[in-house]
């Protein structure tokens, strides 16, 4: 009997340690709520996707929002394993990246655009120019005046056979 009182208590101890730690953890009134690190490794996936949208057109089509939901509810566990977080990342940098999120494609499409420009006013220039015509082989021409042997003497030049 006192084996199975003795299961009781420690039960009960636990569940009071585990309320007092919620309690501990539980946000204050007023204070924002915890992060779900789930939401938040979804949020940074789905960030990097619609970065990477205009360089390769194809991964909203992969990486759809239930691909990603799944990714990072996989992707978390393993980053507590390792002492890894995220938590945080939005609201540090969320001026930063919304910058780099509008500015960067932005960039990229501008870059492309300018190539394409660029290649057409090249096209244009190419049309306007006539062909090379074939040019005939270069004739040999004989020297004006022979060359006369000079040999050297210590400084002084002279003529040889002179």
């Amino acid at each position: 009997m006192e084996l199975v009182e003795w299961e009781l208590l420690e039960r009960r101890a636990a569940a009071f340690e585990f309320q007092e730690q919620e309690a501990r953890t539980a946000p204050l009134p007023g204070e924002p709520e915890p992060v779900n690190p789930v939401q938040e490794v979804g949020d940074c996936l789905k960030l990097v996707r619609d970065l990477l949208t205009p360089l390769l057109p194809y991964l909203p089509g992969i990486y759809t929002d239930e691909v990603v939901a799944e990714l990072a509810g996989k992707v978390v566990p393993v980053m507590d394993k390792y002492g890894l977080s995220v938590e945080g990342v939005g609201d540090l940098f969320g001026p930063e990246l919304s910058l780099a999120v509008t500015v960067l494609p932005l960039a990229y499409v501008t870059y492309k655009v300018h190539g394409q420009y660029k290649a057409a006013l090249d096209a244009e220039r190419t049309v306007d120019m006539p062909k090379p015509q074939a040019q005939a082989a270069p004739v040999a021409v004989a020297p004006v005046r022979a060359m006369v042997a000079v040999r050297d003497t210590g400084g002084q030049l002279s003529m040889q056979g002179a």
